[in-house]
C-alpha cells in the first residue's frame, strides 16, 4: 500500500484560494476521513492525490512519487458523482477496468462476481445503472474502482451521502471489511461528522481551505482545538454562550445568572477573562437536581426526533447569547428548565482553545 503527504500544497482556481499551506501525512494502509462544510476543499484534497489536478504551490506524494496531472497509477477514485456505464450491467461496469487492460472475458467475469460478493451486490449484476438506487450505484462504483489488485490508494468522495441511514451503515461496514481484507490506503471526503467517527483511524479537518486538526476522531470530538473545528465534528451544531471567568480554587466560568463550576483552580490573572462557552447539545440532560453544574431557563420550542427531543431554551434572564439546544430522551418539559452540564470546551473570543495555560 502507499502513503500520501502533502509538503506545504496550494491550489488556486482562477482568483479563490481554494487551498493554502496544507502539510498532511497519511500513513500506509490508514483510513483518514476529511471533513468540513460545504466548499472547505475536500474533494480538491481528492483530486490532488489522484493527479486530476496539479497543486498551485508546494508537492503532493503519492508513496515515493509526486503526482502530476496526470492519473496516479495505484490510486482509484470513486467521485461523488460515480459515472457509471450505463449502457453496461453491474457485471460489466465491475469487469470494464479488468477488459480495457486486456484481461480474457472469462477471468475478468469471474473477478467481477466476486467483487459482488465482497460488496453484497451479487443479486444485482444483471441490473443496468438505472435500476439501482444512489446508495447501490455507489457501491458498483466502489467495487469497479477496487477491482483492479494494483490499487493502494483508495479515494472516496462523499461515498455515503446518498444512500439511505441503513445502506449508509452496511456500506461503512463493508468498507472496513475491504480494509482488513485488502488494507489499501483510503481517503474519505465528507461534510457528516458521523462517518469520520465510525470509519476514520484519523479525522483530517478542513475549513476555508486550510487544515485545522488532523488527529483521531475521539481526540478531535473531545480536545478541538478552535471553535470552527469542535462544530463542524459534531452532529448537532454546538451551543455558544458568552462568559467570564472567576478565579478561585476552584475557578467559575459565569453564564448570565448561572454559575458552573470548573475542575481546576484559577489564578487571578484569569479573573475576569471573557470565554466563549462551547457546550453540544449531547452534553446537556435535564435534572431536577441543584446540585452539581447546571443552567437555568425557559423552554421556547421543542421537537421530537423518535426516542430523542430536541429542546430549545433561553437562559433567565435572557442575555441575547443564552439560547441553547438541548437533546434529552422524551422529557416531560417544564416551564423553567435546570440542564445538568456535562462537558464545557472553553474558548477565546476569537475562536481558540482556551486552557488556563493560555495567556
Amino acid at each position: 500500500m502507499a502513503s500520501v503527504t502533502f509538503h506545504d500544497v496550494a491550489f488556486r482556481r482562477g482568483e479563490v484560494d481554494v487551498l493554502t499551506g496544507i502539510d498532511l501525512a497519511i500513513d500506509d494502509g490508514e483510513i483518514v476521513v476529511v471533513v468540513g462544510p460545504s466548499g472547505s476543499g475536500k474533494s480538491t484534497i481528492l483530486r490532488l492525490i489522484a493527479g486530476l489536478e496539479a497543486p498551485t504551490s508546494g508537492v503532493v506524494v503519492v508513496g515515493d512519487q509526486p503526482t502530476g496531472t496526470r492519473t496516479t497509477p495505484g490510486v482509484a477514485m470513486v467521485a461523488e458523482q460515480p459515472g457509471l456505464y450505463e449502457h453496461l450491467d453491474v457485471g460489466g461496469n465491475l469487469s470494464f477496468p479488468l477488459l480495457i487492460r486486456g484481461d480474457a472475458r472469462d477471468e475478468a467475469q469471474t473477478a467481477a462476481r466476486t467483487q459482488a460478493d465482497e460488496l453484497q451486490i451479487r443479486s444485482l449484476v444483471d441490473r443496468t445503472p438505472g435500476k439501482l438506487s444512489a446508495g447501490q450505484r455507489d457501491l458498483v462504483a466502489t467495487g469497479r474502482a477496487l477491482i483492479r489488485p494494483e490499487i493502494e490508494v483508495l479515494l472516496l468522495d462523499e461515498l455515503l451521502a446518498r444512500a439511505d441511514l441503513h445502506l449508509r451503515v452496511r456500506v461503512r461496514d463493508i468498507i472496513r471489511d475491504l480494509h482488513l481484507r485488502r488494507g489499501p490506503t483510503v481517503v474519505l471526503a465528507t461534510n457528516d461528522p458521523a462517518e469520520a467517527m465510525a470509519l476514520a483511524d484519523r479525522v483530517a479537518v478542513l475549513s476555508d481551505g486550510a487544515l485545522r486538526q488532523f488527529d483521531p476522531p475521539m481526540t478531535v470530538y473531545h480536545d478541538p482545538v478552535s471553535l470552527d473545528v469542535a462544530d463542524i465534528i459534531s452532529s448537532y451544531p454546538i451551543n455558544r454562550l458568552k462568559g467570564v471567568l472567576r478565579s478561585g480554587d476552584p475557578g467559575w466560568v459565569i453564564i448570565g445568572e448561572n454559575r458552573l463550576l470548573l475542575p481546576r483552580r484559577l489564578g487571578d490573572e484569569h479573573d475576569g477573562k471573557p470565554l466563549v462557552v462551547g457546550i453540544r447539545p449531547e452534553d446537556l440532560s435535564l435534572t431536577d437536581s441543584a446540585t452539581g453544574p447546571s443552567l437555568e431557563g425557559r423552554a421556547v420550542s421543542e421537537a421530537v426526533l423518535g426516542r430523542k427531543t430536541e429542546i430549545h431554551f433561553e437562559l433567565e434572564p435572557p442575555d441575547g447569547d443564552g439560547h441553547v439546544a438541548v437533546v434529552a430522551g422524551n422529557p416531560e418539559i417544564p416551564g423553567v428548565i435546570r440542564l445538568a452540564v456535562a462537558r464545557l470546551l472553553l474558548f477565546t473570543p476569537d475562536g481558540a482553545r482556551w486552557h488556563p495555560a493560555n495567556p
